[in-house]
């Protein structure tokens, strides 16, 4: 400044302007970036208004389906507590939210079996959908509601996962079915009776036969009786001859009781528990009740029973029932043909390692055309005085064993009727 060497040779003020005008290009960048700022807060601050509006639309929409839903839903995080229910969720078990989220779902709703013995979490459907990352679904089941009774349930259990892909919980959807449960009990308490009707009828159209069967062995019993008595009253009997008498009274005692017992065990209304059968023996006692028959009728049984065969998980006197229907009919459809030649052929065997294939074949007149499209409709009957319903519940009975009734062949020369059960897979053959 002494020296008035630049840039103090000329002094005068510094101003804004002087700034502006050396500046101004600095200045103009900081005036577009701020701008630039100010749109993009703007353009950000209304997508984050547009995004929460999005969200409280997309969770009203989300609580409007899952209380639309019929259906009782709920989520369960890891450590097995509730996160959210909808409301027949609610209204089906009583429990309110309050009740539920946050809480363990298992120890409120899952804790006992039907039958009073608790339940292990460790063995939890729910927990296990989330532990082991595959779906679930449970056919039969129950759950307790707030009031402490119990209700069954079917219910799906899903795994829930988040945008990393990681197992977060399960959701589980479930559905009371203890009308429908009421409904299959009332249906098979029918098919009962009406199964129970026809065995009755069945027997009195065996009476005649079964009392001649009855006749034989009585008739001996008593012959046999008097005539030990005149001896014993002559005193011209030996203690073997008497034993011997009193072994043949005995004999005949027995057949007249197996007999009445096959009698009594077939028109007695079935117990609702199922029991492992041998279809084999099964078909022996139905032959004790229908020889007089078969032996009026002129019918020659043979029977070609596979030896040894694997049993059948199955309410015994329903399939006897069934046997007994399809040689009955077999029996009937001979007696109407003209055919001198009247044979009966039972075969059992096994259809593989899953089944057990029962077939009754006869030399009758076979089935009609116009029969064999409605030959498992009920009161469908070729019959006089037949109710047609043996078919119809023949059909029922062992559809009801996960099985299958049909007719396999019909040409003209007789019948061929079979059915499959399915075999108990907890035993051997040897067994």
């Amino acid at each position: 400044r002494n020296l008035q060497l630049p840039p103090y040779h000329q002094q005068s003020r510094f101003t804004l302007l002087d700034a502006i005008e050396r500046y101004w290009r600095w200045l103009l960048m900081a005036l577009i970036f701020l701008l630039m700022m100010a749109v993009m807060s703007t353009w950000v601050s209304r997508l984050n208004r547009q995004l929460k509006k999005s969200k409280l639309y997309l969770e009203h929409q989300h609580d409007l389906v899952l209380d639309s839903v019929c259906d009782g839903i709920y989520g369960v995080d890891l450590e097995g507590n509730c996160t959210f229910v909808n409301r027949s969720m609610k209204s089906i078990t009583g429990w309110e939210s309050d009740d539920l989220i946050g809480r363990n779902q298992h120890r409120i709703l899952h804790h006992t079996h039907a039958d009073g013995t608790p339940h292990s979490p460790d063995e939890c459907p729910v927990y296990l959908t989330f532990q082991s990352n595959e779906p679930r679904f449970v056919e039969d089941d129950l759950f307790w509601k707030k009031d402490g009774s119990g209700f069954p349930v079917e219910y799906s259990s899903t795994p829930i996962q988040d945008h990393k892909g990681q197992t977060v919980g399960s959701v589980v959807v479930f559905r009371d079915i203890s009308e429908r449960k009421q409904a299959e009990e009332e249906a098979d308490r029918h098919q009962a009776e009406l199964g129970h009707m026809a065995r009755l009828n069945t027997m009195g159209e065996m009476a005649s036969g079964i009392a001649h069967e009855l006749n034989q062995p009585l008739t001996a019993i008593a012959t046999n009786a008097y005539a030990s008595i005149q001896m014993l009253e002559s005193g011209n009997i030996s203690n073997e001859k008497l034993a011997d008498i009193m072994e043949k009274i005995g004999i005949q005692a027995e057949r007249s009781g197996e007999i009445i017992r096959q009698l009594r065990q077939f028109v007695r209304k079935e117990q609702p528990q199922r029991s492992l059968l041998d279809l084999n023996e099964l078909i022996d006692e139905v032959l004790l009740l229908l020889r007089p028959e078969a032996r009026k009728a002129g019918v020659i049984i043979e029977r070609h029973l596979d030896r040894p065969i694997k049993r059948v998980m199955a309410q015994r006197i329903q399939i006897e029932q069934v046997i007994l229907n399809l040689v009955k009919n077999a029996i009937e459809a001979m007696v109407n043909a003209d055919s001198d030649i009247r044979k009966l052929i039972i075969t059992t065997e096994m259809g593989g390692e899953h089944g057990v294939i029962v077939s009754v074949e006869d030399s009758g007149p076979g089935i009609s055309s116009e029969m064999r499209d409605g030959l498992f409709d009920p009161f469908m009957t070729s019959k006089e005085k037949g109710l047609g319903l043996g078919l119809s519940i023949s059909q029922g009975i062992i559809e009801a064993h996960q099985g299958n009734l049909y007719l396999d062949s019909s040409s003209g020369q007789g019948a061929i009727f079979r059915f499959a059960l399915p075999v108990n897979h907890g035993e051997s053959a040897d067994e």
